[in-house]
């Protein structure tokens, strides 16, 4: 699982993905397929399937990370900025962000502690400010500018049966797409790397232009909460460790019921564990899949625990059971669209 460690180490910001496309495009440059990015930056790619040419599935995995724009530079030399996509405030203060191209490293800080009132005690972002070593705005500018974009500077790494690191929503995602377009198909496979997610679920809808196909699975790193003290006999959202999570039911959409019994029972048939996802907060592709392609669809995700924060981390069995569970589901509609439209 190198590749899903370098993954999370990517710098990807939501409209800044350029990096982990090129990171896949590395990867999967030994295997005979179709690559296209479209006009916001999602990478398309394309494996035509060996016995049918004309039909097959659509998968999609979102490139972008949660992370911040720089929106000010300060006259002290430090840096306001703004959020891009969902990052808890109490997590800000005193964490190592990098910034921009030239990858310029920082500390965000909060008004000292003792210069706040009790009420103050809740951070607000337009409090934090991030510090880059430089003495005034002059300085500043000479290593950053408004509009660059930046993310937790963090290393991922592996622990005894857990992959460490930030991101995991949704690398870890790209990382099974990679893998299940690394296998052998009858039918037409489509990947969607997506961008902008995160702050809107935009990439999918400009990339679904370019795809085509009978089914759509949406591959996410989602929540866990497990902490047993807390919750002893079920957790409001995932388990690590407990299988990919089926999410039936988000916010923007429902997946499909049929497509949820055939995920279901290729989970039971061959022996893989697996959960559904108990909270409805979120968006996913899904939406897109089922609403702009008209075509069957449902999300299957990889438990990550601590999402959207600094440092996450997620079981390596599950993201196996994951790759299991997609390539069986896929490999059961292949069997079907091969009775179907006459392939060998």
């Amino acid at each position: 699982m190198k590749f899903a460690l370098e993954l999370s180490d990517g710098f990807g910001p939501s409209s800044g993905e350029k990096n982990i496309a090129e990171l896949i495009k590395k990867e999967l440059s030994s295997i005979s397929i179709d690559l296209k990015r479209d006009e916001l930056g999602s990478l398309i790619v394309f494996k035509e399937g060996k016995n049918i040419k004309n039909h097959g599935i659509i998968l999609s995995a979102h490139m972008d990370e949660v992370g911040f724009i720089i929106s000010k530079i300060n006259d002290d030399g430090t840096l306001s900025f703004r959020k891009l996509g969902g990052i808890d405030n109490r997590l800000l203060p005193a964490k190592r962000v990098i910034i921009g191209e030239n990858r310029i490293k920082g500390t965000i800080m909060s008004p000292p502690i003792h210069l706040s009132k009790k009420s103050e005690m809740a951070i607000d972002t337009e409090q934090l400010t991030i510090f880059i070593g430089a003495k005034d705005k002059k300085q500043a500018l000479e290593k950053v500018e408004i509009g660059d974009l930046a993310t937790f500077d963090q290393i991922a790494f592996e622990k005894q049966d857990t992959l460490w690191g930030k991101a995991f929503d949704d690398r870890i995602g790209c990382y099974i797409l990679t893998q299940i377009l690394k296998m052998d198909w009858d039918i037409n496979i489509t990947g969607i790397f997506s961008v902008q997610e995160e702050v809107g679920v935009r990439g999918i809808q400009s990339a679904l232009e370019y795809a085509s196909g009978e089914f759509g699975f949406a591959i996410e790193g989602t929540t866990a909460y497990d902490i047993e003290r807390d919750f002893p006999e079920e957790s409001p959202s995932t388990f690590i460790g407990k299988g990919p999570a089926i999410t039936v039911v988000d916010r923007m959409s429902i997946g499909t019921n049929s497509l949820k019994k055939i995920v279901e029972g290729v989970a039971k048939g061959n022996n893989i564990p697996y959960q559904f996802k108990k909270t409805v907060s979120g968006g996913t592709e899904t939406f897109y899949l089922l609403n702009q392609k008209n075509i069957p669809a449902i999300c299957i995700s990889v438990p990550v625990r601590y999402i959207h924060a600094p440092l996450g981390f997620c079981k390596k069995e599950d993201i196996i059971n994951t790759i299991k569970l997609v390539k069986g589901t896929a490999k059961l509609l292949e069997f079907q669209m091969k009775k179907l439209y006459g392939g060998k």
